[in-house]
């Protein structure tokens, strides 16, 4: 259910929700969390609220992504920008593939989410 609130939005739901004890760490079948499908989506408030309710932000699905790598690969620059700044996300986190979030902002050509990462320093070994 949280899933599913998450991917279509509903902020008062998705509050219900963690406020019922739902939990925030819950998976998918692919080893998804709602944070990973909010960072998808784009949803700022989402993401600040499942990590203010014990999201993991370093917590990886089934191919080792990280909110930070879902949300470079689909140039979610204000998701980005703060769970480099705020959310304590890893920077440098490696995927199953050992692709950091820069290579995925790299290989999409997402200018202005490669420049961010690049500035702070995450994964700027490109190899």
């Amino acid at each position: 259910a949280l899933h599913l609130a998450v991917a279509n939005g509903h902020e008062g739901v998705i509050k219900l929700l963690l406020d019922a004890g739902a939990n925030v760490e819950a998976r998918d079948k692919k080893r998804q969390t709602p944070l990973h499908v909010a960072a998808a989506r784009g949803s700022l408030s989402i993401v600040q609220q499942l990590v203010e309710r014990g999201a993991d932000p370093n917590g990886a699905q089934e191919d080792g992504r990280t909110a930070l790598h879902i949300a470079a690969l689909h140039s979610r620059l204000d998701v980005v920008q703060w769970l480099m700044r705020g959310g304590g996300a890893d920077l440098d986190a490696r995927d199953k593939y050992q692709a950091t979030a820069l290579h995925l902002a790299t290989s999409q050509r997402h200018d202005e989410v490669i420049e961010m990462l690049a500035e702070a320093g995450g994964g700027v070994m490109l190899q």
